[in-house]
């Protein structure tokens, strides 16, 4: 059981949950979710609780509950009002050191299927042309132009898979990478940066609602899309969706596919480590920086 649960019984109760109702539905890495009664609500809600107060790993340093809660609650707000398939939250509370967050129980879901990936793509692109909105995102680690982050979370996480004994290439000076992709076009908007099937839920009217919006940025749509691409799951298919990507030059497009390779491999050599993944990966990283000299 989450040890922040004793903490928060007494606010649970005050906002009418009872409590003996209380069980666990998901654990997450980062979250626990339980179904509880709400007695304002009439019917079992969920109730996201953080495991820690502060979330550090090599990927992602001193990440605050309390911040990642306040964002995932205004975006799913702000979202639903836009009429994008997000869950319906009920209530959040940040008047304790632990937030948590109440909202709808989805029952009756389901993960999503190779096949579904083309309606999701055509619902990411509904995402995407919405305007980018004025919201501080946790992931944009303070930085304002979304590639000054991406170089400087590469330069950062490759010097972690170096000290885990990566020593196949070497990145570019960040000069170069730099001029690379300070060039590219377009309007900046909302990126989820994690669309995978655990991400995604599925409901019995064959709708989709978008959850885990931790890793969201303010940036380019080539940005989501060279994530997809890296993932490589029914990419295919969410592109049969998606239509056709504004133009964009090989070399930007390999930079931003190297941010996933390099932080891939960061989850598979420390966050949940996995030797055969972890290796897979840092080829991946020795493959796409390979590429990036010759277009240099």
């Amino acid at each position: 059981m989450n040890k922040n649960l004793s903490y928060l019984t007494k606010s649970f109760e005050e906002l009418g949950i009872q409590i003996e109702s209380l069980r666990n539905l998901n654990e997450g890495l980062e979250s626990t979710i339980l179904i509880g009664y709400s007695l304002e609500e009439k019917k079992e809600v969920a109730i996201k609780i953080p495991k820690e107060i502060i979330f550090n790993n090599d990927n992602d340093q001193n990440f605050s509950a309390m911040s990642l809660y306040t964002q995932e609650y205004r975006l799913l707000r702000l979202l639903k009002q836009m009429s994008f398939p997000v869950p319906e939250v009920y209530h959040f509370d940040s008047s304790n050191k632990v937030p948590f967050i109440i909202m709808e129980l989805l029952k009756d879901v389901s993960t999503p299927t190779k096949e579904d990936f083309v309606s999701i793509g055509r619902l990411t692109r509904t995402l995407h042309s919405y305007k980018a909105p004025e919201l501080n995102l946790v992931a944009m680690e303070r930085f304002t132009d979304i590639n000054e982050l991406i170089l400087h979370r590469l330069y950062k996480r490759f010097n972690i898979i170096a000290d885990f004994g990566y020593s196949e290439g070497t990145l570019p000076p960040i000069s170069l990478m730099s001029s690379s992709i300070n060039h590219i076009e377009g309007e900046k908007c909302l990126l989820h940066m994690d669309i995978r099937p655990q991400n995604i839920l599925k409901k019995t009217d064959n709708d989709f609602l978008f959850t885990d919006w931790s890793n969201a940025l303010i940036g380019y749509p080539a940005l989501e899309i060279a994530r997809l691409q890296e993932y490589g799951e029914f990419f295919c298919e969410f592109m049969e969706g998606y239509g056709e990507l504004t133009k964009i030059d090989k070399l930007p497009m390999l930079i931003y596919r190297l941010d996933t390779a390099i932080m891939l491999s960061v989850v598979f050599l420390s966050e949940e480590p996995n030797p055969i993944m972890a290796n897979t990966q840092l080829k991946r990283v020795s493959s796409i920086l390979k590429e990036i000299k010759k277009e240099l």
